[in-house]
């Protein structure tokens, strides 16, 4: 008898502590808003951690901050998307995009029960293709960056294909200049899409390297760094590459993730397959690399000339 009680005691226990568990904690949007904030800023990339920083100002600009987050209905946030759509006709899609995500968390973390923003349907807009850069382009860039590491960094972006935030974490002991590659991603950084790649390397970003390679080299130093031996950070090097590209008066659309497209698009055209710059950039998804591999006007008239004129 006295087994038997026991039994039932522990199963009524854990029928209370599964009932505990999935019992909503409430929080006020403002509160979920620091929670949420805090929690990309410590566990994201810097530029996602500033969207979702945005897409919180504008629900607490919209709804009164004392309101419980589990209380926002369907409705309610189809208002505010419309609100948004209003207020920021290009920017609603990437606040959509966010705010699905933060939401998610939200669940997740037994905020609420549901996510109102996934019952939410936008409508398409038409796609642009993704701008895209050449060397010509990039040339004429360069000779407005008066810093050379800066010249340097651009260029060897534009020649590996790497992001922002993995040319300034690339180090020297994660370079290989005997087999000519480097390896993006380890331990102490973890790329986008959490995959460790390798990116060979070409005659001149070889060179780029040996030009900056010191003759002793401290563990864990940065390769692209400040006389002072610090990196640079993302930001300081996306605004100088702006900066650069409005002086010259290039297509003003270029930025510094464009080098990305443009390192995709010139492998496009040289005739490397789709499956190999997928595996270069290092992208989860084929449609990804589809939209960044471009290939520009010209090659394609002289793809139709060649096919219909011999």
């Amino acid at each position: 008898m006295k087994n038997n009680l026991t039994t039932e005691q522990l199963l009524k226990q854990l029928i209370t502590a599964l009932s505990n568990q999935n019992q909503i904690e409430h929080i006020t949007l403002s509160s979920f808003c620091k929670k949420i904030n805090e929690y990309y800023r410590q566990t994201r990339a810097e530029k996602t951690a500033k969207s979702v920083q945005t897409a919180c100002k504008h629900l607490l600009r919209y709804f009164p901050n004392h309101i419980f987050l589990d209380s926002i209905s369907i409705r309610q946030a189809q208002e505010f998307i419309n609100h948004l759509q209003r207020k920021a006709p290009f920017g609603v899609y990437v606040y959509y995009r966010v705010l699905k995500a933060v939401f998610n968390i939200a669940k997740d973390w037994n905020h609420i029960e549901s996510n109102p923003f996934l019952k939410i349907k936008l409508p398409r807009r038409q796609k642009n293709e993704v701008t895209t850069i050449n060397r010509q382009q990039l040339n004429q860039i360069l000779q407005a960056v008066s810093n050379t590491t800066l010249r340097k960094i651009y260029l060897f972006m534009f020649l590996t294909g790497l992001r922002v935030g993995e040319a300034v974490a690339l180090t020297w002991d994660i370079v290989n200049l005997t087999d000519r590659f480097i390896t993006v991603g380890n331990e102490n950084f973890v790329t986008k899409s959490k995959r460790v790649r390798r990116v060979p390397l070409s005659n001149e970003a070889v060179q780029i390297l040996m030009e900056l390679k010191p003759k002793i080299i401290k563990l864990g130093a940065v390769v692209f760094c400040k006389p002072n031996g610090y990196p640079y950070s993302t930001d300081y090097i996306s605004k100088q590459f702006k900066k650069a590209v409005r002086e010259v008066n290039v297509n003003n659309k270029i930025h510094l993730h464009t080098l990305r497209a443009g390192y995709a698009t010139h492998l496009a055209e040289s005739g490397v397959s789709l499956q190999q710059i997928q595996k270069l950039l290092g992208h989860q998804s084929y449609s990804t690399t589809l939209k960044y591999a471009t290939v520009n006007l010209d090659v394609l008239r002289k793809a139709v000339l060649e096919a219909f004129d011999n």
